[in-house]
């Protein structure tokens, strides 16, 4: 939250096509060529936006298209919170990140790692039990490939965003953002270019 500042509110549906009526704040950015990322707090999770397109109704109020968030369903996921912008950004766009950067995090190494993604304390797809669970780090995995809800894509990019790094997991030609934190990752394999998600309940189908 200390990189984070707020910049608007999520009020409800415009349109069919999943457009969505913001409240903008006083740092809500007055470039509508910024495309984020903006970011809405979904059970405690920091969950990125990024604009497909900005209509100003007024200087305290737009119409703003995320990135797919494409139908009702979708758009009801995230309807209610305030948004969340970067503390650095000031107005200017800034754009989505390459991910080429120099990155301090050591998780910018999965790039390009296959990845599944899924439930529960193994990743298979399972509901995830109450508590937390701490991540095996390296060792082989014997988590059921596709089994259950668990899917299977590629880790394309990392990106740092002020204290919020994300990887990019590309699934069936789908963008999903995750936050690169630790009880996130079931397990790492090295030797056979593998990370292991467990995600919460929602953030997959934000993107899917």
């Amino acid at each position: 939250m200390d990189d984070l500042r707020i910049a608007g509110r999520i009020s409800g549906l415009y349109s069919g096509n999943g457009e969505m009526n913001v409240a903008t704040y006083d740092d809500f950015p007055v470039d509508n060529d910024f495309k984020g990322p903006l970011f809405v707090f979904i059970d405690k999770l920091a969950v990125p936006l990024f604009i497909a397109s900005i209509r100003r109704r007024s200087p305290a109020a737009a119409v703003i298209r995320f990135e797919d968030i494409d139908t009702p369903a979708r758009a009801a996921m995230i309807t209610g919170p305030e948004l969340f912008i970067p503390v650095e950004v000031k107005g200017a766009a800034k754009g989505r990140g390459s991910g080429k950067g120099k990155a301090t995090n050591g998780f910018v190494g999965l790039v390009g790692y296959r990845a599944t993604l899924g439930k529960g304390p193994d990743g298979s797809g399972q509901d995830r039990p109450g508590g937390t669970n701490a991540p095996e780090m390296g060792g082989s995995t014997n988590a059921p490939e596709g089994s259950g809800n668990a899917l299977e894509g590629e880790v394309t990019g990392f990106f740092e965003n002020s204290g919020n790094p994300l990887f990019e997991v590309t699934v069936a030609g789908k963008q999903l953002y995750i936050p690169a934190v630790d009880q996130f990752i079931v397990r790492i394999d090295p030797a056979s270019h593998h990370v292991i998600f467990s995600l919460p309940e929602g953030l997959a189908e934000l993107y899917l």
